[in-house]
């Protein structure tokens, strides 16, 4: 079986950069990958230690940092202490995939006794709920700067 790197191609390097331009316009981005050929046992411990030795050897010291998918989890190991990544990455696992057993059952009641179109409903407004309480102080932050950057420069005495 050939493995190739999907970085490498086209179409992945552009959908991957175009959720970085917004970013771009006020930030230098840097798209950092995972080094290719891990080997076997590699954690996400040890993908989060390689990114912050090049970050501590390009940058030498704190920078911002956006990850998705598994980026964002190494984002998180990055953001909290060593000693309590087991604990928070175990946190990080209950809050995403531990709400299955308890929404999944819920859905299903009441997708049976009311209609799978309520299902439906139910997982689009948790989805929206989601995006409007992780991205209000998104907004509301933008929204101030743009407020401060359009006001007249106070006049000079």
């Amino acid at each position: 079986m050939h493995r190739r790197d999907y970085a490498s191609v086209p179409f992945d390097r552009t959908t991957q950069t175009r959720g970085l331009r917004p970013q771009a316009r006020r930030f230098t981005v840097h798209l950092v990958q995972r080094r290719p050929s891990l080997a076997q046992g590699t954690t996400m411990g040890h993908l989060a230690d390689d990114v912050a030795t090049a970050i501590r050897g390009q940058f030498g010291g704190p920078v911002p940092v956006l990850g998705t998918s598994t980026g964002g989890s190494v984002a998180l190991q990055l953001a909290v202490d060593q000693s309590m990544r087991a604990r928070v990455m175990a946190l990080w696992a209950v809050a995403f995939l531990g709400t299955t057993p308890i929404g999944g059952p819920i859905v299903g009641y009441v997708c049976q006794h009311a209609s799978p179109r309520w299902g439906l409903a139910i997982g689009g407004l948790a989805a929206l709920t989601a995006t409007a309480l992780a991205g209000f102080p998104h907004l509301r932050r933008a929204w101030n700067l743009n407020r401060e950057s359009a006001r007249p420069p106070a006049p000079s005495v």
